[in-house]
């Protein structure tokens, strides 16, 4: 039976309340300003997010997820029996995390080769920006909900 796990990053905007329901897996952008350095989802909500963005004089300057985290997390998904991660992240023309997951999972295949056939990546580029990606992955989660196979959930996001 097919255990999918449902992956995308913070810019997505899903609510804590529909990450737990769903059970996807929310990888946190890291964010900058000045000389500050916060985590998404973990040192402000969006709310705390444009209260300190009117505090702030300047531009803050987000970080991509980089591969080694994308790693680390196929790593333990396949340690924990997923058998299909479907990934989703934001628009790859903006940031290079869709590109650092694809790179990440080329590794995890080189390192695991007799996981060929019984975990399958599969990254998706967002080409979008916060809830227009994030309401795909909803979707896509209650699918899976209903027992749809993996393949079917990624052809339709």
């Amino acid at each position: 039976m097919a255990k999918i796990k449902f992956l995308t990053d913070s810019a997505s905007d899903i609510t804590e309340e529909l990450e737990k329901k769903l059970d996807i897996q929310i990888m946190n952008f890291k964010v900058a300003m000045g000389d500050d350095s916060y985590t998404s989802r973990i040192d402000f909500d969006n709310e705390k997010f444009y209260k300190m963005l009117d505090d702030f004089d300047g531009i803050p300057v987000t970080s991509q997820i980089t591969a080694f985290e994308y790693q680390e997390t196929f790593e333990k998904l396949y340690s924990e029996g997923y058998t299909d991660v479907i990934n989703t992240t934001i628009n790859s023309k903006g940031s290079a995390t869709y590109n650092n997951a694809v790179m990440a999972a080329e590794e995890f295949y080189s390192a695991h080769p007799e996981s060929k056939g019984k975990f399958t990546i599969y990254n998706i580029d967002g080409e979008s920006y916060t809830g227009a990606y994030g309401y795909a992955v909803i979707q896509g989660a209650m699918k899976a909900t209903k027992d749809v196979p993996a393949a079917d959930i990624v052809a339709f996001m």
